[in-house]
């Protein structure tokens, strides 16, 4: 605040994934902020003690882990009494576009208009209206009857006093009481009753590796997580196909990430192989998964496998030569004629043409 020359009536603060969940503390803990911009965010811990206390734009990637997780916050609020938007955007657990920052930062600007936090501008108003009317008529182009419900009732709860718009507010409540919408919610409450199994399974897989000496099978631990299910319903169109897709991208963090941290820390190896040999099956396609594979498998003493693994990492689009040339993890197969061709190729890849 001393060194640019901020309005302190308009101090935004926003945040990907973990920081979403900062972003979402600091908004409950005091007045310093007008409006938060979480990103693929979930509930704090505890953050029912204490209500919201600025308005917030929430987004989520229609396939990231943390979209119904999102839409609890939404909810949390609307229980709070601020202004509030929910936004989904095609894609995984990652950051929106610039497109729809901008968005996110117009429909923030527009609402310190209407509450005399800066001088109102007229086009930025008109401007964003229309855009928000043809994204609602969009969602009901596209058949999505409950998105464009959401987004008529929400120009009429954001440019209320600016505009007339109480009719949109009665287009976004004449649509929710239509049958679309009405199957639109049943088909939610089902997804989030799988996704919810989904994390139960998930929470089981991780005890199971945890507890089983030696461990446990990987085919007793695809069928705990019901990985075949999973990958079919993942092929499907609609919201059941993208369920299963978030449930697969929470398997690949949960396997791939936080629990392989864990094991990589206490040296435990073979699990590691077994966690990132899953998660990688769960998210097929992912370079980093193989290569941390890779890691694992070297570590493990299971040369063979671990090249096999680092060769479909660089097929995969991997082109780290120096990590791969400098990783401790890998120094089992450095004198390996496999891993010295395939380093060769790498730095062909990874040279500048």
């Amino acid at each position: 605040m001393r060194r640019l020359p901020i309005d302190p009536r308009r101090v935004y603060a926003s945040g990907f994934s973990g920081g979403a969940i900062l972003s979402w503390l600091i908004g409950q803990r005091g007045d310093q902020l007008a409006g938060i911009v979480p990103v693929g965010g979930r509930p704090p811990d505890g953050f029912e003690k204490a209500p919201l206390r600025c308005a917030a734009w929430i987004a989520a990637g229609t396939v990231d882990f943390n979209f119904l997780p999102s839409l609890e916050l939404e909810a949390a609020a609307a229980a709070s009494g601020v202004a509030h938007r929910f936004e989904p955007f095609e894609g995984p657990h990652a950051w929106f576009s610039s497109d729809e920052a901008r968005r996110a930062v117009t429909w923030l600007e527009v609402l310190a208009m209407r509450d005399g936090r800066r001088p109102r501008d007229e086009r930025v108003i008109d401007a964003a209206l229309a855009a928000d009317l043809a994204a609602a008529e969009a969602d009901l182009a596209a058949g999505d009857p409950l998105g464009a419900a959401r987004r008529f009732s929400a120009v009429a709860a954001t440019y209320a006093g600016l505009r007339e718009v109480a009719a949109a507010g009665e287009r976004g409540a004449e649509l929710l009481r239509g049958a679309p919408a009405r199957a639109a919610l049943k088909e939610r409450k089902w997804v989030a009753r799988y996704e919810e199994q989904g994390r139960r399974r998930i929470a089981e897989t991780l005890a199971l590796l945890a507890e089983t000496e030696p461990v446990a099978p990987v085919g007793k631990l695809r069928a705990a997580l019901g990985l075949d299910g999973l990958l079919g319903q993942a092929r499907e169109s609609g919201e059941r196909g993208r369920a299963a897709q978030r449930v697969l991208a929470s398997v690949a963090a949960q396997l791939g990430f936080y629990q392989m941290r864990e094991l990589f820390a206490a040296g435990d190896f073979p699990k590691a192989v077994v966690a990132l040999a899953l998660a990688a099956e769960a998210r097929p396609g992912d370079p980093y998964l193989r290569y941390n594979l890779a890691c694992a498998q070297a570590r493990a003493g299971m040369r063979g496998e671990a090249l096999t693994s680092l060769e479909q990492a660089v097929a995969e689009g991997l082109a780290r030569p120096e990590q791969m040339a400098s990783d401790p993890d890998l120094a089992s197969l450095r004198s390996e004629a496999r891993f010295l061709a395939l380093l060769e190729r790498v730095h062909a890849k990874a040279a500048p043409r």
